[in-house]
C-alpha cells in the first residue's frame, strides 16, 4: 500500500502517511511496484541494499586483521600493567571479530534462517566491546595521570553505534530481507510487534471542540541523548502538520481548540496520540523523550489519555 499524496510505502489498512501525514482513502489507487522488483523478491534473491553487506563484512574483517596486527605490536614488552592487559584483551577481540565477519559472511550466502538476528547481535557484541574499551582507555590514563583525545572515542563507538541503528530500521521496513529469510524468527516478532502497534495507531480527531477565547500558545521541548541524534520527529497537531523536532529542539505552535490530539512521527511510524485539553487560556508546555515520542512533563494542560 502506497500513500496517495507523496508515493511513500505504507503498511496495509494504514490511515495515516508516517511520511506526509496525508489521510488515506478506503479504496485509493495504490502504485504498483515494478515488475524486476517483484520477480526478484519472490525469487528471494539477495540484492538491493542487502548487496552491501557482502563489502561491507569483507572491509570489517580486513580493518580488523589490521587493527589486531597493530595492538600486536604493543605486545613485545611484558609490563604486566593495565595497558598491558588491554593490549591483550584489544589483540584478541579483533583477531577473534575478523573470523566473526567472515563466518557472517557464510551465513548470509547459506541464507541460514536466523542470520537477520545473528547480524544483529554480532553488531550489538561489537558495539558493547567498543563501549568498554573507550571505558578502559579513558579509567587508565586518568590514573595514570595522562589525558586523551575523547573524539577518539567517539570515534570507536559512533561507527558500530551507526551500523547497529541502520540495521535495526533496515530489517523492520524492508521487504527483500523478509524475502530471503522467511522463516526469520527475529523477522517475524518484528511483523508482529509492528501489526498490533499500527492497529493501535488509529487517530481520532476531537469532535467539536471547545474554541478558545485567543489561540493558546505551545511549545514542544524535546530532550537531547547521544541515541537521540540519529531520530528526528514530524510533529501533528488536530492532523495539521506544524513541524520537526530533533535533538534538544524546542517548537513553538498555537491551537484556537481547547481538546487537542499530538502525534509524533520518524521512519518507523507513529507514537500514540497524545490527547490533551489546555488549561485556561494557556500558554502550554509539552517536554517529550529523545527517542520515542513520549510525553514525560506538561504544564498548562492537561492529559485525557492516549489511544490504546
Amino acid at each position: 500500500m502506497y500513500c496517495g499524496k507523496c508515493g511513500q510505502e505504507l503498511r496495509e489498512g494504514a490511515r495515516y502517511c508516517i511520511s506526509c501525514g496525508a489521510q488515506q482513502a478506503a479504496g485509493s489507487e495504490q502504485k504498483e511496484e515494478p515488475v524486476k522488483e517483484e520477480e526478484a523478491l519472490r525469487r528471494g534473491a539477495i540484492g538491493g541494499w542487502l548487496l552491501l553487506l557482502i563489502p561491507g563484512l569483507l572491509i570489517n574483517a580486513g580493518f580488523s586483521v589490521y587493527l589486531g596486527i597493530e595492538w600486536s605490536k604493543n605486545l613485545q614488552i611484558i609490563t604486566h600493567t593495565a595497558f598491558d592487559y588491554l593490549n591483550w584483551f584489544e589483540t584478541i577481540y579483533y583477531f577473534v571479530f575478523a573470523v566473526l565477519s567472515i563466518l557472517m559472511l557464510g551465513l548470509l550466502f547459506a541464507r541460514v534462517k536466523k542470520f537477520p538476528e545473528y547480524l544483529r547481535r554480532f553488531l550489538t557484541a561489537g558495539l558493547v566491546v567498543q563501549f568498554l574499551t573507550v571505558i578502559s582507555i579513558d579509567t587508565i590514563f586518568f590514573s595514570e595521570g595522562y589525558t586523551w583525545n575523547n573524539r577518539t572515542g567517539d570515534q570507536l563507538i559512533l561507527p558500530p553505534l551507526f551500523f547497529q541503528v541502520i540495521w535495526e530500521q533496515y530489517c523492520k521496513k524492508s521487504k527483500r530481507i523478509r524475502a530471503v529469510f522467511p522463516e526469520s524468527p527475529w523477522l517475524m516478532r518484528l511483523d508482529q510487534e509492528l501489526s498490533m502497534a499500527g492497529s493501535k495507531k488509529t487517530v481520532v480527531i476531537p469532535q467539536n471542540p471547545e474554541a478558545l477565547p485567543a489561540p493558546c500558545p505551545i511549545s514542544l521541548v524535546r530532550d537531547g541523548s547521544m541515541l537521540g541524534a540519529l531520530v528526528k520527529h514530524s510533529l501533528f497537531l488536530n492532523g495539521q502538520y506544524i513541524g520537526n523536532v530533533k535533538n534538544s529542539d524546542t517548537l513553538f505552535a498555537s491551537t484556537p481548540f481547547r481538546q487537542n490530539v499530538l502525534i509524533g512521527q520518524d521512519g518507523m511510524g507513529s507514537s500514540k496520540p497524545f490527547y490533551f485539553d489546555v488549561l485556561g487560556n494557556g500558554p502550554a508546555e509539552i517536554h517529550v523523550r529523545a527517542l520515542k515520542f513520549l510525553p514525560k512533563k506538561c504544564r498548562g494542560l492537561r492529559q485525557t489519555g492516549s489511544q490504546e
